[in-house]
């Protein structure tokens, strides 16, 4: 019976060593966590795709989606199907989104199974955008262009102009239908008639004219009429398009087109830029930086058809929306980045435990309401954020750094005995009173492996409590050395008999509370993997994840995954770097084939060559390397002003330190009037020189005719 036990408990404590959990990081980075919260695998945005299958009937299951990729061979533990949902286009049918680990499988995958059968339906496979940040990009198809036009009526309508412009005179363009903007022109004029016409010819003629404006690939396009007037009379069809270069095709040469059977209105159209992202910013953040969001805002001179951006203030205290959309990769990314990045905030090096107090929390408030900065705490990270214009920021730092000095001045710190250990672990006297008398957040106790040390923060008072409950300890320590000496286990955090034993898998108890305590600090320790402790620290097999869970909250165990995950990038420079844009938070592997060898960020859009990190599409890293010094060497002539220029023949830079004004090309040879820069033959060069400039030197004054 007693053999039984120990072999099931044996199987669970291999099952418990080998369990490991799926996280994702960062916005785009999955990564899996073994034993001790070690790292056993990343797989980054960039190495991985996700498919998102179309045209499933409404009894479609998971499993069934599962098998559509099994069947073909892919290894079911290499993707994960997404249970199916309502199609936003067609209720009637079901999609699905695939999520492969390998971008090559997922090429496969839409190459091999497009238009497969799947029932009496024929599925379609398409790529999904994984692109990210702290914002989602909207869910709106940039294949599909709306188009609309008033319904055939005798009832009158405001009478709109052609051309919607804003208050400052400028054209809107790209508002999906319904958007509201405040800041639109009010219907002026009179009113007008929409004249009658048959409505069975609108989509016939619609057709007709898509079918002109990209007779291509027509076959492929499909129709989605609505001709039911809305209550402002307009009627409309949305017509799906393979590519959005199509599309906008069609929306540049219907959009303000006179209706062919009908010439008295016209056709508006409304495309959705192929990208589009937004987020939401706490209203006391956007309110600091109201205007660094407001200075982002293309102005019509600069990208007035790629880019926009659209902030949304809906009532005081709401978070604010933020949009931004368009077409050109560089310039949203860019746009993209800096939005982040100023919604992130500036993480400050200041910190101290106080600030998760109550008291801390009303100091904070009064530094954003003198600074005008708004300052957040994130009590599970310890940290604080920084949001404003940058001299509200500064004047908030230095007042939280003169607090951060005010409360160092308070600490103290004292190195424990081992002995005294479980005295301030057990929590039912010493660091108890201590709290009490100090304050919960102005104690801490560090537990390692190799040092212990309790840190105070507060006056006299607390130092003289803390020498008592130190004298104590070793007190308590003495009788406990006796109980031990009659055989009783020692725990490898305290040193001292175990209370409420837990008992890890390598057969090491520890009391329960010492063991929680040590794996709550180890996001401050960051002694990865987390081990056990005993026979004086050599016993080293990583604690088990389900062990971590059991003594952890879920948001404790996510941070705990996240600083792990954040030392193995510390630890591994030469197997992960960030994306080149500054504070973009995915990262590449150096160890995965890129195509070209060229990385592609699916947040910020940046590319960067594997090897050298720099931005150098099309070119090697030899001929980067030859423009980069070329680029040095040119911005050096222009730094040295009339002292180095370019050979007029075979633009060789040329530096000039002294002599005459004859030089000669160190490269092709030629002769040339520094002066002029014009290319002479050696034996009229210096005729030149006397006729034209006075001499062969800088200060000679040209030769009038009289002279010669």
């Amino acid at each position: 019976m007693r053999a039984a036990e120990e072999l099931r408990l044996k199987k669970v404590a291999e099952e418990q060593a080998a369990t490991t959990i799926e996280e994702m990081v960062f916005p785009s980075t999955k990564v899996t966590f073994g034993a001790g919260v070690t790292v056993q695998r990343v797989l980054t945005g960039c190495e991985t795709c996700r498919v998102l299958v179309k045209n499933l009937p409404l009894t479609a299951t998971e499993a069934e989606v599962v098998t559509l990729f099994t069947q073909p061979g892919f290894d079911p533990t290499k993707f994960t199907v997404h249970p199916p949902r309502p199609s936003p286009i067609d209720q009637s049918r079901l999609e699905a989104v695939v999520e492969f680990e390998h971008l090559e499988d997922g090429k496969n995958a839409v190459a091999g199974l497009d238009e497969i059968e799947f029932g009496s339906e024929k599925v379609k496979l398409v790529f999904v955008s994984k692109q990210g940040g702290m914002g989602k990009f909207k869910d709106l198809d940039p294949c599909i262009l709306t188009v609309m036009w008033p319904a055939p009526s005798s009832k009158e309508l405001p009478n709109l102009p052609t051309v919607i412009r804003n208050r400052a005179g400028v054209p809107v363009r790209g508002l999906y239908p319904g958007a509201l903007l405040p800041s639109i022109q009010e219907p002026r004029g009179t009113a007008r008639t929409t004249p009658s016409y048959n409505l069975d010819d609108a989509i016939p003629t619609l057709q007709s004219l898509v079918a002109r404006a990209h007779p291509q690939g027509h076959d492929s396009v499909t129709y989605e009429p609505n001709l039911v007037p809305n209550e402002r009379g307009v009627i409309s069809a949305k017509i799906h398009f393979s590519t959005w270069e199509y599309a906008k095709a069609v929306r540049d040469f219907l959009d303000q087109k006179p209706l062919p059977f009908c010439e008295e209105i016209e056709y508006s159209t409304f495309l959705p830029d192929p990208l589009h992202y937004k987020m939401r910013v706490p209203y006391l953040q956007y309110k600091a930086q109201e205007k660094l969001f407001q200075s982002l805002i293309p102005t019509p001179t600069d990208h007035p058809a790629t880019t926009r951006i659209r902030i949304l203030e809906d009532q005081p205290g709401q978070p604010v929306h933020i949009e931004l959309s368009g077409s050109d990769k560089k310039t949203v990314g860019r746009l993209k980045v800096r939005i982040e990045q100023l919604a992130a905030g500036e993480k400050l090096a200041q910190w101290d435990q106080a600030f998760s107090s109550a008291k801390g929390e009303r100091f904070l408030v009064n530094v954003n309401s003198e600074s005008q900065a708004y300052i957040r705490a994130d009590k599970r990270q310890s940290t604080l954020k920084a949001f404003g214009e940058p001299a509200a920021v500064e004047q908030a730092k230095a007042m939280i750094q003169e607090e951060v000095n005010r409360l160092a001045s308070l600490q103290f710190k004292v190195f424990l005995n081992r002995d005294s250990v479980r005295f301030f672990v057990d929590g039912t006297r010493g660091s108890t009173l201590l709290k009490q008398e100090a304050g919960e957040e102005n104690v801490m106790l560090d537990v390692s492996p190799t040092l212990c040390k309790i840190v105070v923060r507060g006056g006299e008072p607390a130092r003289h409590l803390l020498r008592e409950l130190i004298d104590e300890s070793l007190s308590d320590a003495i009788r406990s050395h006796h109980q031990l000496e009659d055989g009783g286990e020692t725990c490898p955090v305290c040193y001292d008999t175990i209370d409420q034993p837990y008992r890890l898998a390598c057969g090491h108890a520890y009391c329960h509370g010492c063991l929680r305590h040590f794996l709550v600090t180890a996001s401050d320790t960051k002694q990865f993997p987390l081990s056990c402790m005993g026979d004086e620290g050599k016993c080293g097999v990583p604690i088990p994840l389900p062990v971590i869970q059991r003594f952890l909250v879920p948001a404790q165990v996510k941070h705990l995954l996240e600083v792990s995950f954040l030392d193995h990038l510390d630890r591994h420079p030469d197997k992960f770097k960030y994306c080149t844009t500054p504070d973009c938070p995915e990262i590449y592997s150096l160890e995965t084939e890129y195509g070209g060898g060229i990385f592609r960020c699916r947040l910020c859009f940046a590319s960067a060559c594997v090897p050298c990190r720099e931005d150098h599409e099309g070119f090697s890293c030899e001929e980067w390397k030859i423009q980069a010094q070329e680029r040095l060497l040119e911005g050096w002539a222009e730094g040295t002003s009339e002292d180095v220029k370019k050979c007029p023949e075979c633009k060789t830079l040329i530096e000039k330190n002294g002599g005459c004004n004859h030089m000669t090309c160190p490269k092709c040879r030629v002769h040339i009037c520094w002066r002029c820069m014009g290319v002479f033959t050696a034996e009229n060069i210096y005729v030149h020189m006397n006729v034209v400039h006075g001499g062969m030197f800088d200060g000679d004054e040209p030769r009038v005719e009289n002279d010669l």
